[in-house]
């Protein structure tokens, strides 16, 4: 039997029975029907298991953070802390470990399935260039492909093994923005006009506004009841960073194994092996040029005692390096939730990552028992504008974001999830009334992650009206321009639409969407007055019955009391965002000051 890691079918052999480790490997529907084949079930399909799998994989990254962090000061021969290498690496860490973990696993699986395997790796390697080249790769076949085979090179395990050239192809030609925009330069005219103005009357400088989801109303009046200077407040450029990270060669003598780990299994050992191999390069053979830039760039803002970041597990390098150097000088984070699901799952995720990263996390509700969080108010607020609710709008169905690779339990769902989740919403669809029909608009989420759900809907509904992402970045259009959301996901989706009391119905299966305990109340009031629904056939029923005056049942008392009881805990709202926030600020400073003065 010939054992196929990748969808590339050059690195197939057609002749013999197909063992495809998983359903990536035929998402694109190539011409299957002339093979012999068989496809490994999913590590993840047993969804009972997930939360023992994240604690897995959770463990091992908190025990990496201290062999990485001698590992890392040793190759860039500098002595930082911990908290410097967790802030700096450990977003990318995490997701890596989770990776080599679904990777390895499924390999195991397919050796304990059948004896005698051949397969075929690639001879070539690859080095990711930046977190942020990363989280695009990982996608796509090539890295994944590549992966798997240095995988193979490191176990023992019974394959029969050919090799091959495989080099992983890369678009870096940077598409240049044409066009004249007149919107956005009143908009930057505006800005500015505004920074001289207040700059003149203001006298503070200690914080730092790297990014955040607020919209610019919110920040221009949290800036002026802090009397804070704006111009000491720059946005860090999406850009900055080094831009010879691309060109840089990959130090082989640098990227040796990582020092042992107690009690090491061999999962353990791979990764000692596989974290040096395929770390970023802007952690290493760019390290001191990328520091470098961010230690210029702190000079510019000496006096900064409190930096605010959007996300703390940011992707751009440029940030990264700058915001770890502000953290290492003395500088306190202030960073947010800046998505849905938190709070609410029972399982470990990059949740408890993101609020170690903080000196003060701001959840949009719910409470933790890490004392660096506190339970604020929904951040995510620069999308919000005053538009009338159209009545006579579309039906907007929200789809997920449907990986052929697992990445991470973070972002979307995992892919054994995929197929689920769409015959959930084909079920849907056929349940609605044929006069409704017309009105339906199924929003999908990225196409670059590769998994083919358009075609799969189309194929049942080719008449039916779509919108994707890569079309339209943002949904928010299409979410004012509509009557009725569906949300089929517990993300970020139906959270905005709560926001702004928008008539919403949500759809899943709860076996794979399970629920913290100190949750569940709040998701079985929505349950119980209709707004959640667990059946496709009943949520179809729903929307043929409310269809023509959503906003009527949208605001019976009921409804409006299950809504407002979640949104307290997860989604809460005020009106006074910016005199919450500048208390939170003012709160860290004043305690800053406390511990000068007690040392």
């Amino acid at each position: 039997m010939f054992l196929a890691t990748t969808a590339l079918d050059q690195y197939w052999k057609k002749d013999q029975k197909i063992l495809f480790l998983g359903e990536w490997c035929i998402a694109h529907n190539i011409d299957n029907e002339k093979l012999d084949y068989e496809v490994l079930p999913s590590l993840w399909r047993d969804f009972k298991t997930i939360p023992e799998k994240a604690y897995y994989i959770y463990d091992i990254f908190e025990k990496l953070i201290p062999v990485v962090t001698g590992y890392m000061n040793s190759v860039n021969n500098v002595n930082f802390p911990e908290k410097y290498w967790k802030f700096l690496v450990g977003p990318w860490l995490l997701s890596f470990v989770g990776i080599l973990y679904d990777r390895y696993s499924i390999l195991k699986a397919a050796v304990e399935y059948t004896n005698s395997i051949q397969t075929i790796i690639s001879d070539n390697g690859y080095v990711p260039t930046t977190y942020a080249e990363v989280y695009n790769l990982i996608n796509g076949d090539d890295y994944n492909f590549i992966i798997f085979s240095d995988i193979i090179k490191q176990l023992d395990l019974p394959l029969e093994i050919d090799t091959a050239s495989h080099n992983i192809k890369l678009d870096n030609e940077e598409k240049a923005k044409t066009g004249f925009n007149l919107k956005g330069i009143a908009s930057r005219i505006k800005r500015n006009c505004y920074t001289a103005l207040h700059d003149l009357f203001s006298s503070n400088d200690y914080l730092q506004i790297i990014s955040t989801e607020l919209s610019f109303r919110e920040t221009v009046k949290l800036l002026k009841i802090l009397n804070h200077k704006k111009k000491l407040t720059p946005l860090i450029r999406q850009n900055a960073g080094n831009n010879s990270t691309k060109t840089a060669y990959s130090d082989k003598s640098r990227r040796k194994s990582l020092d042992a780990i107690s009690n090491p299994d061999d999962f353990i050992k791979l990764i000692s092996v596989m974290v040096p191999m395929h770390m970023p390069k802007e952690y290493i053979e760019c390290y001191t040029s990328n520091r470098e830039i961010a230690n210029r760039m702190s000079m510019e803002s000496p006096n900064v005692q409190i930096v605010m970041l959007r996300c703390p597990v940011e992707i751009n390098t440029g940030i990264r390096f700058y915001v770890a150097e502000k953290i290492h000088e003395g500088a306190k984070l202030i960073s947010f939730q800046h998505g849905g699901g938190y709070g609410t799952k029972d399982y470990i995720s990059h949740e408890e990552l993101e609020i170690d990263l903080c000196d003060k996390y701001l959840s949009w509700g719910w409470k933790s028992e890490n004392k660096n969080a506190k339970d604020f108010f929904m951040t995510k607020t620069n999308w919000v504008n005053r538009c009338k609710y159209n009545s006579n709008g579309d039906v907007l169905l929200v789809g997920g974001s449907c990986r052929r690779y697992f990445y991470n339990l973070l972002e979307g769902q995992v892919p054994a999830y995929n197929k689920i989740q769409i015959n959930y919403n084909k079920r849907l669809i056929r349940g609605i009334d044929r006069n409704l029909y017309s009105t339906l608009l199924y929003r999908f989420q990225w196409k670059f992650f590769s998994y083919n759900e358009i075609d799969e809907v189309l194929n049942d509904f080719p008449d039916l009206r779509i919108s994707t992402r890569e079309n339209e970045g943002h949904f928010y259009r299409l979410f004012y321009d509509s009557r009725l959301v569906i949300a089929t996901t517990n993300y970020t989706a139906f959270l905005q639409s709560f926001f702004v009391n928008k008539p919403t119905l949500l759809l899943w299966d709860p076996e794979y969407f399970t629920i913290r305990d100190s949750a569940k109340e709040y998701y079985d009031l929505l349950h119980d007055a209709g707004i959640l629904y667990y059946s496709p056939e009943l949520c179809a029923k729903k929307v043929n019955e409310i269809h023509q005056n959503p906003m009527e049942w949208w605001m019976t008392a009921e409804v409006q009391a299950a809504k407002n009881e979640y949104c307290e805990h997860f989604c809460r709202i005020t009106d006074n965002m910016e005199g919450e926030l500048a208390e939170v600020i003012n709160e860290m400073r004043e305690r800053k000051t406390e511990r000068k003065l007690n040392v």
